[in-house]
């Protein structure tokens, strides 16, 4: 199980050194540190790595100081690209600063839309848009609806049977076509 641990502020590093501890003691767990550099400096961070023994961050998506609007866009933009990579079991974000509020954001926003990226990546399929519906009864569980356009039917099938092996059901109820001939 991938655990992407995402923290902003020196006083979320010492929160998560000791969840980071007990992670790693267990077999099958793999946490990852993301700091998102909003509140960093390493003469002032710096202790906490060396004296303290808390773990260096694995990703540092460098953020840097600026208004609180700045930075939770920022952290918005540079935080979905890792969670995208990373592709996390689990997402734990500590502390209340703006990267706890951003981070939050991105999080519930990508495990909500994590199976509707795919269809897009590597294969010429267009993603005009993703919505997704609890379905009612079924804790953590969603109804998504995707709107698609594609002119490549080969590519469209690979990416709705990437789609359909993460989900229980796939129904196509349409398809746009972009009107280009190739």
């Amino acid at each position: 199980m991938k655990i992407l641990n995402i923290v902003g502020a020196r006083a979320d590093l010492v929160k998560i050194a000791r969840l980071l501890t007990a992670m790693r003691s267990y077999d099958g767990i793999t946490p990852i540190l993301v700091h998102t550099d909003s509140i960093y400096d390493e003469k002032l961070s710096g202790i906490f790595f060396e004296q303290m023994g808390v773990p260096r961050p694995d990703i540092k998506v460098g953020v840097g100081s600026g208004s609180h609007a700045y930075q939770a866009t920022e952290i918005l933009k540079r935080i979905e690209p890792v969670l995208v990579e990373q592709n996390p079991d689990v997402v734990l974000v500590v502390g209340d600063v703006n990267s706890t509020m951003a981070a939050s954001l991105a999080a519930a926003k990508f495990g909500r839309t994590g199976p509707g990226l795919s269809l897009s990546r590597d294969n010429e399929v267009n993603l005009l848009k993703i919505e997704s519906r609890p379905i009612h009864g079924h804790p953590r569980e969603y109804q998504f609806f995707l709107e698609v356009e594609s002119d490549r039917t080969e590519q469209l099938a690979q990416a709705l049977a990437e789609v359909r092996d993460s989900t229980t059901e796939i129904l196509v109820v349409g398809l746009y076509t972009t009107g280009k001939t190739n």
